[in-house]
């Protein structure tokens, strides 16, 4: 599936499932951290922080700010091009300036999608309903689960549900979503 099509489905679910009315806590076993962050060297570049990630993007939180072309070149191992990434012409997510960025290569892609709610409750409801089978992953942002049947690494924060992705990884899309998840989850708005 493609990496927007996938957004789609993503921001469908994660509409459809917003009106549900209770938060539970997901008792999937915790991962440990990725085996392919030992790989990934660090940045040589300083990395934007959630005020200049605001200030970049007229007042409003530019996702390819948060994803960098070095972050997603450090992960799919190639050189990536200019991002994918559209605009926010709905307005679903007010805060945003885009709805995903994705950068891609050959058939390897690295994604980031959010879906801001009302409210931090509104948020915590929707991450339950999509995590509810999903395998928890510790220590990135409020919390993270990997959900295998979308082959996405679905993250709280605050009142947004991010979607993080990579595909194509010869060794494992899992591994390389929470390294990226890893990476990028200090620069989340």
């Amino acid at each position: 599936m493609q990496p927007l099509s996938r957004f789609a489905v993503a921001l469908v679910l994660v509409a459809g499932l917003a009106a549900c009315s209770s938060f539970a806590a997901n008792p999937s076993p915790a991962t440990a951290q990725s085996p392919l962050a030992a790989t990934i060297p660090a940045s040589p570049l300083p990395l934007p922080t959630q005020q200049s990630v605001a200030a970049q993007a007229g007042g409003k939180f530019d996702l390819c700010l948060v994803l960098t072309k070095v972050d997603a070149e450090a992960v799919l191992a190639a050189p990536v091009g200019i991002p994918d990434s559209p605009a926010d012409a709905a307005g679903a997510n007010p805060h945003f300036a885009n709805a995903a960025c994705a950068y891609s290569v050959g058939d390897k892609s690295a994604v980031l999608n959010v879906n801001e709610h009302p409210g931090v409750d509104s948020a915590k409801q929707a991450f339950a309903s999509l995590t509810g089978d999903g395998e928890a992953v510790v220590g990135i942002a409020d919390a993270a689960s990997w959900f295998a049947p979308m082959k996405q690494l679905i993250v709280l924060h605050g009142p947004y549900v991010y979607f993080v992705y990579t595909t194509g990884m010869p060794n494992s899309d899992k591994d390389s979503s929470i390294t990226l998840a890893r990476m990028i989850a200090g620069r989340l708005p």
